[in-house]
């Protein structure tokens, strides 16, 4: 998957949309791996980072807070909406992150591959 630069959630990935990609990479995996492979599905972050690292030093000599709200001016945030000084905006990609991990279950469930078998190890 990749990151979202961008401000507000708009631009966010969709459960139906995460879950038509997934499964596209799982059967392009399923055409490359060898018999008797094993997939792990790992979540998205749980959003966290927000709280342990703001006010952490970076070694730019600035904080991190101070670094995202930098890269953010620049438009280059990778997650805009983790790495923001506003909680609605967090919470929120949080609640898009939790609506994205529960399809992972659904795939492991309901898909199966010739040559791997799927296990999800959840969020972290």
């Amino acid at each position: 998957m990749y990151s979202n630069p961008h401000a507000g959630g708009d631009h966010m990935t969709q459960p139906a949309e995460f879950e038509q990609r997934v499964t596209e990479t799982l059967q392009y995996l399923d055409t490359s791996l060898p018999a008797g492979s094993y997939v792990f599905l790992i979540g998205l972050e749980d959003g966290l980072i927000w709280d342990v690292m703001h006010d952490q030093p970076h070694p730019l000599n600035v904080t991190y807070e101070q670094l995202w709200d930098f890269v953010s001016c620049l438009g280059i945030n990778p997650c805009w909406g983790w790495l923001n000084p506003d909680p609605y905006w967090r919470n929120y990609t949080t609640y898009m992150a939790d609506q994205l991990n529960a399809v992972f279950p659904r795939i492991v469930t309901s898909h199966t591959y010739k040559n791997f078998d799927m296990v999800y190890l959840g969020d972290f």
